[in-house]
């Protein structure tokens, strides 16, 4: 399948505009994979309507593709587990809750999850680790790799998730770590933002969260989408304007400060 990555939307419904204009003039790819954090951005706490939105436009979109998937982010479900964290928004909480139970009703177990598996990729916010099998999934879930990811989807508690090396926390771009079944699978993650999609051949993983922002609304990456060929493990790069927007080398020296800030 070729499938077309959605990473970290935030709050910016113009995103699934764009995807959708490049599904409706692309027909070779076959649907979406969104990587979730849909909700908060800099400072929007008190603009219920636009996340209402947002929400509202992701499900459209999987209502509208029906083979699309759709991954939780950390800033998707703290909201159901009230986990505050940056940029929560307390006044948001209601509406997220229902926009995400109204997902989980059109998609069903097979289509919504925190990692989930096409032909020879994974997909999920922030990256599968080897380390987190290994300390978090009993043995009995390890025959397979698909029985591994529905006891990660299905079985898990929320303090096994909510933490650093989980599958909606990780950073494999900014610590040296083995990823789950490596030779195997190309993992396709978001969460880190980027200035441009980037593959770790090391631990065969693409990183495509380059939509997010500064608070000043600067772009911090391309804001390019990546198109995934699950069986060949191949991707290929679609930008949303007729270039490329140009990053400034020199924001990149801020940008630990804003992964803090941000997530």
């Amino acid at each position: 399948m070729k499938i077309l990555v959605i990473p970290d939307v935030h709050l910016k419904p113009w995103i699934f505009d764009k995807a959708d204009e490049i599904l409706q003039s692309n027909k070779d790819i076959d649907t979406f994979v969104s990587l979730g954090d849909i909700a908060d951005d800099w400072d929007k706490r008190n603009n219920l309507n636009l996340y209402e939105e947002t929400y509202d436009r992701l499900i459209d979109m999987v209502k509208k593709y029906p083979k699309s998937i759709f991954c939780y982010g950390n800033h998707d479900i703290s909201y159901i587990w009230q986990r505050h964290e940056t940029g929560y928004s307390t006044a948001a909480r209601n509406i997220v809750v229902n926009k995400i139970s109204e997902l989980e009703r059109i998609l069903g177990e097979d289509r919504i999850g925190f990692a989930k598996k096409i032909d020879n990729c994974i997909f999920s916010h922030a990256g599968l680790c080897q380390t987190f099998i290994d300390w978090y999934v009993p043995e009995k879930y390890k025959q397979s790799e698909d029985m591994t990811l529905r006891y990660i989807n299905e079985g898990m508690y929320s303090s096994e998730l909510w933490i650093d090396i989980s599958p909606i926390w990780l950073r494999p771009q900014e610590q040296c770590i083995n990823m789950y079944e490596a030779e195997k699978y190309l993992q396709i993650v978001g969460h880190t933002p980027i200035s441009e999609i980037i593959y770790d051949a090391s631990e065969n993983v693409l990183s495509v969260d380059t939509f997010s922002t500064y608070r000043d609304g600067t772009p911090i990456g391309t804001q390019s989408f990546a198109v995934v060929d699950t069986v060949a493990k191949e991707w290929e790069f679609i930008p949303t304007q007729e270039k490329d927007i140009n990053i400034d080398e020199s924001i990149e020296d801020s940008f630990d400060d804003c992964i803090e800030e941000r997530e």
